[in-house]
């Protein structure tokens, strides 16, 4: 475990070890929790495996979501009766959860 003897040291346990090596940092990441030269090949069993990148969404695909979140709140508190959504509230609030998730995910939404 991290000390403090560690820390006046100044040595860091290798399972607290820093994210980046210190040799040179912008040429080495972490993946599957070895450092990796960004010129290195992947590790065994990483092979073809691509890094999941999440974007932000677009702001057509954000407003979407808001829109719809804020009309479910509305109708749940305030007591707004709006038509194809009544009894459907959860429903609703799933879609735009789901949108604003794709939009995160997914290029070009």
């Amino acid at each position: 475990m991290f000390s403090a003897q560690h820390a006046r040291r100044g040595r860091v346990p290798e399972t607290l070890g820093p994210a980046i090596s210190p040799s040179s940092p912008a040429e080495s990441v972490i993946l599957a929790g070895k450092a990796v030269k960004l010129g290195d090949r992947a590790p065994r069993g990483m092979e073809g495996m691509e890094q999941m990148v999440l974007k932000a969404p677009g702001i057509l695909t954000f407003m979407v979501s808001i829109i719809l979140t804020v009309t479910v709140l509305i109708m749940k508190f305030f007591g707004a009766e709006i038509p194809f959504f009544i009894g459907n509230e959860f429903w609703v609030l799933l879609l735009a959860q789901v949108v604003l998730v794709l939009g995160c995910v997914m290029r070009g939404l």
